[in-house]
């Protein structure tokens, strides 16, 4: 039969629980004011209709027509929430509704116990959308509460053992035992999480896309050049046509990019935005003005992706330089691809996807998609896109901050480089600019002097520049429009990634080696307590492209960027040492003293603060391993001994003790009578081991047991006659005469243990 509930204590602690649940779930889902909100109504709410089911515990029945209600009207907000917020966030009102339907008629474990597991159900969904480590707080707050509430649960089941009174209080452990305790299990929940390797996520079912706003909204001034999706590829054009130079029909595509353009420029539409702005992901820009912050700080996180490893996610492609600008010498978004019913949209072609990635936009940025090269499958909030002429997708719209979407990409490598099976090259990859400095072209054939193909030149171009140049940021902040290129490569040989990309380009075009400057994102920053790699605003990066073996393959020719890489489940405090060292990077990056704002950063303290425990501990380890590899058989021994010692405990632990007791008798000298017999008496039970005395058993009658064990004790009697005289006649006997009396206890058992013979020819 099962117990009924009977403390109200238990139901405080619950409701708590619960509470912070809904507010992390919420939080993570919405934002931090509706989760408070929310969690604000639904504690009160759980504590109430709890504490109405306690006083009908005996008959829950007198509540049913309240609990029927209850559940109606969650089936109500149920259907509402589903058309206004998704089924995320039904689902999720629902499951509390229900709840509290379920309180009113609580009175049984194993509905507190569900009840349990509701709240865990919304931690756990908190959990999955958070990208925050803040909701570490949130964990540990439930923990914590967790623990008082169980605690109250297992007093309660205590009480039944007991009796039956519904009135019967047991006390328990207090508030800092039970706080200890929630520390002790967050403690070693944090240990395990940093010790155990982080496996790749798996991913069951459909994939989630999400925006404030659908993206065939008419509000966006372009939205003609989406309204037909249009199967068909672009027509060629009969010739090769200049940026100036357009027929009819390509100067109507370039008008639907000027006003694409445009958009992306979202401060024409909201003069107060605060959006990311990277001059970059413009129709063309300026390599010496590379504003990629707007009215951000370079820290603010952009977006977050959420996938198995890092990546280069690309934006645009650019294939003409004039010394100073970039620009897309055909282009060409006539493309358009529609969504199906699931809300997915195929690319053309022939590769499977192989890599999944979500985007979550922080700060809105342009209309081109972030993704990995070779796109497949897309599940966006758009009913159709646009591909530009190298296969880049881009919505009919800015994307907003807020905006959720996934790609599924097909990654291919040369080596450990991404390639990409974009366009073939036309002769605008190999272009030049006018009155092109002859010094950059000389550089480039002696440094390749002997090579012949081309990923072997595009190497050594590519090491050249990482080894021979610093990445500053000091050609941003303060040589805006001072700085060009072959000032760059021969006089200052230092700048940012624009300056190294567009160089590499060069020098590989002067070679032979047909090549395109990439812009996008460079998304290598795992935050290990949330799982998702942080964009940053100064992650707005230039990479280079270039044709090799029938396809392009990525080169990285800037120091501070490394090629993302596929990781191989590392532990969380491998994880969490390198996202330390990524932000003290960017934070010597930005504070370096040759550069503008400079400053005290404290996330980099705590990010050195934690390398350095990290150095410390990693230390240690390897100190221990060196020792258990050098002593490894002694360190086998002392196993081997430790187990048998343990397993024979019984046998050799009592005997130890019986020792030490009757040498604890021979050097013990008493001060007072109360004393020497309180300890006296504790060390003969001990010797005594094999009959233990009951805690209501007399001295004398446990010594008549003793004597038949071990045969007639005079010393113990004596014993029994001075602790008669003290405590029952309160007579005065000297502690000198108590511990003489012990003293020949002792040295008669230890004559016992030792023959006498042994003794004597160890003192001659």
């Amino acid at each position: 039969m099962e117990f009924m509930i009977q403390r109200r204590q238990s139901f405080l602690w619950l409701s708590l629980q619960m509470g912070i649940a809904v507010t992390g779930a919420t939080s993570a889902l919405f934002s931090l004011p509706v989760g408070l909100a929310l969690g604000i109504v639904s504690t009160p709410l759980m504590l109430m209709t709890l504490l109405m089911g306690w006083k009908v515990r005996h008959h829950p029945q007198e509540h049913k027509n309240l609990s029927d209600m209850i559940a109606v009207f969650g089936l109500l907000v149920f259907a509402a929430v589903f058309f206004l917020l998704g089924l995320i966030a039904a689902l999720g009102a629902l499951l509390l509704i229900a709840n509290l339907a379920m309180n009113t008629q609580m009175n049984s474990y194993r509905q507190f116990y569900f009840s349990q597991l509701n709240s865990f159900v919304f931690l756990l969904a908190g959990a999955a959308e958070a990208t925050s480590g803040s909701y570490l707080l949130v964990m540990a707050l439930y923990c914590l509460f967790a623990c008082f509430s169980l605690t109250e649960a297992w007093l309660d089941r205590s009480s039944h053992l007991n009796s039956n009174n519904d009135d019967i209080e047991i006390t328990g452990p207090g508030l800092w035992q039970r706080s200890l305790s929630g520390l002790a299990v967050v403690t070693l929940a944090f240990v395990l999480y940093l010790l155990i390797p982080r496996l790749e996520a798996l991913n069951i079912g459909g994939l989630e896309s999400t925006s404030a706003s659908f993206y065939n909204d008419q509000a966006y001034h372009n939205q003609s050049w989406l309204n037909q999706a249009d199967s068909e590829p672009a027509k060629k054009p009969k010739k090769q046509l200049k940026p100036g130079d357009l027929d009819d029909e390509r100067e109507f595509r370039y008008q639907d990019l000027k006003e694409i353009t445009e958009l992306s420029d979202f401060n024409l539409l909201d003069e107060d935005s605060e959006g990311y702005e990277y001059k970059g992901f413009n129709e063309n820009f300026d390599i010496r003005n590379t504003d990629r912050s707007g009215k951000l700080d370079l820290q603010t996180v952009v977006a977050r992706m959420r996938a198995s490893h890092g990546s280069y996610l690309k934006i645009r492609s650019f294939d003409h330089f004039d010394g100073l600008s970039w620009k897309t010498a055909n282009e060409d978004i006539s493309t358009k691809l529609a969504a199906d019913q699931q809300g997915r949209i195929t690319v053309p072609g022939d590769k499977p996807g192989n890599f999944l990635h979500t985007l979550y936009i922080d700060q809105t940025i342009p209309a081109w998609l972030p993704s990995a090269a070779n796109p497949v499958n897309l599940w966006l909030p758009s009913s159709t896109i646009a591909l530009d002429q190298f296969g880049q997708p881009l919505l009919p719209g800015a994307l907003r901050a807020g905006t959720r979407y996934a790609v599924e990409s097909h990654l291919a490598y040369l080596g450990d480089r991404p390639t990409s099976y974009a366009a073939k090259p036309t002769k605008q990859d190999l272009q030049v600019p006018n009155r092109f400095d002859p010094r950059i072209q000389r550089l480039s054939r002696k440094l390749v002097k002997g090579s012949y193909d081309p990923f072997t030149k595009a190497q050594i171009i590519e090491r050249h520049l990482r080894e021979n140049y610093r990445y500053s940021f000091s050609s941003i902040t303060e040589s805006q429009g001072r700085t060009p290129l072959s000032e760059f490569l021969f006089d200052t040989r230092e700048g940012h990634c624009e300056y190294f990309a567009s160089a590499m380009v060069m020098m590989l075009r002067t070679v032979g080696v047909p090549a395109r400057l990439v812009t996008g994102f460079s998304a290598n920053t795992k935050n290990p307590l949330t799982g998702y790699y942080e964009i940053r605003a100064i992650d707005g990066h230039a990479w280079v492209e270039a044709w090799v073996d029938s396809r392009w393959v990525t080169f990285e020719p800037t120091a501070y960027y490394n090629l993302p890489r596929p990781e191989h489940n590392p532990s969380a405090s491998e994880q969490i040492s390198e996202y330390s060292r990524q932000l003290v990077k960017l934070d010597n990056t930005l504070n370096d003293p040759q550069n503008s704002g400079a400053g005290f950063s404290i996330t980099a303290l705590i990010s050195q603060v934690w390398l350095a425990l990290s150095a410390l501990i990693i230390s240690l380890l390897a100190w221990l391993k060196l020792a258990a590899m050098s002593l490894w058989p002694i360190l086998l021994t002392l196993l081997l001994l430790s187990s048998a010692a343990w397993f024979s405990r019984l046998f050799w632990l009592p005997r130890l003790k019986r020792v030490m007791a009757i040498m604890r008798l021979k050097q013990y000298h008493p001060l007072h009578t109360h004393e020497a017999l309180k300890f006296y008496l504790q060390q003969l039970h001990m010797i005594f081991y094999q009959v233990p005395r009951g805690q209501s058993q007399l001295f004398d009658d446990w010594l008549t047991a003793v004597e038949e064990h071990y045969g007639e004790q005079p010393q113990l009697q004596l014993l029994a006659t001075q602790l008669e005289q003290v405590l029952y006649y309160e007579q005065t006997i000297a502690p000198d005469q108590i511990s003489e009396n012990m003293q020949t206890l002792a040295n008669q058992l230890l004559d016992q243990i030792i023959p006498p013979q042994l003794t004597r020819r160890g003192q001659s």
